[in-house]
């Protein structure tokens, strides 16, 4: 049995949908409104058990506050097949986030860390094994991120970063055997270079770490350590109803493939899988989203 550890945020997402999204000072009316279980860390946790191939169990260690939020957070994931035996309660308000999705399924979002901020407040810092893949993403503390990889490299665990959103600091943490995920703007700022828009141009960047990056209705490119070559993943031709958690399904799914064994190119597959069925409905996390749909968006994708 392989295990996947997701250490990261849990927020209360707060979404208006709007038919486009304001420009700066301007106030515009809503159509409708709702309440998502969120954060990158949960929704990757999420996406990551309910993609899971068998034999991987997935676990998720973040912060809630001593709310009634922090109670739905936790009992939500725990629904859906998430150990949530490392989900820690600290005083105050647990994270929100206030979303603004468009009718294109763009969005806008701003995040009020709460109980993601205080994890010194925590009784202590997570362990790991040799076997687990821990995933982290950027939206903890940039100490708690150093800590942990540390922790992770010390026991032998491959590291999953994804650096969203991107802090200085992040990428000059990892090792040979862990996988950096990013869009193409924190490409841009991690590796501080013009654009990344090809393989060729991805395989350039280098670095000791396997690298992901995701280009949205463009797919992924993706290339390992050392680096002399890349592969691009095409993405899934799909109608974009609400891309808000499309990059979270990705590393989840992404991460639970790795744990069960795959090649970082294939992972990235059943990610953009992950991430097309996600789009494709509305909500952070699909109702759509498991095992059973990713494998036939993949079986689809073989037929062609």
């Amino acid at each position: 049995m392989s295990r996947v550890v997701v250490v990261g945020s849990l927020n209360l997402d707060r979404v208006a949908e709007v038919a486009r999204l304001p420009l700066p000072g301007e106030t515009v009316t809503a159509g409708g409104s709702r309440l998502d279980r969120g954060g990158k860390g949960a929704n990757q946790a999420f996406a990551a058990a309910t993609t899971a191939p068998t034999g991987v169990e997935v676990a998720m260690i973040g912060c809630v506050g001593d709310d009634g939020d922090g109670t739905d957070l936790i009992d939500d994931l725990a629904a859906s097949g998430v150990d949530v035996a490392g989900i820690e309660r600290v005083p105050g308000p647990s994270g929100q986030a206030f979303i603004l999705v468009d009718a294109a399924g763009e969005n806008q979002i701003v995040v009020v860390p709460g109980a993601n901020h205080r994890w010194n407040e925590r009784a202590g810092m997570p362990t790991f094994t040799s076997t687990e893949i821990v995933v982290l993403q950027g939206e903890i503390p940039l100490g708690t991120i150093l800590e942990v990889i540390e922790a992770a490299h010390a026991a032998g665990a491959r590291v999953v970063l994804n650096a969203a959103p991107f802090q200085p600091g992040l990428v000059e943490a990892l090792g040979g055997r862990d996988v950096l995920v990013v869009n193409e703007s924190e490409a841009v700022e991690a590796f501080a270079c013009a654009a990344v828009d090809a393989p060729g141009r991805l395989a350039e960047l280098g670095g000791p770490f396997d690298l992901v990056v995701t280009l949205g209705a463009d797919g992924a490119i993706v290339s390992t350590a050392p680096h002399d070559g890349a592969e691009r993943i095409p993405a899934h031709a799909v109608t974009a109803v609400d891309t808000v958690g499309a990059g979270d399904a990705f590393v989840g799914a992404l991460a639970s493939a790795l744990g069960a064994g795959a090649g970082l190119a294939d992972a990235a597959r059943r990610g953009a899988a992950a991430a097309s069925i996600v789009v494709s409905s509305t909500g952070t996390r699909s109702v759509r989203l498991d095992r059973a749909a990713v494998d036939r968006l993949l079986a689809q994708e073989s037929a062609c």
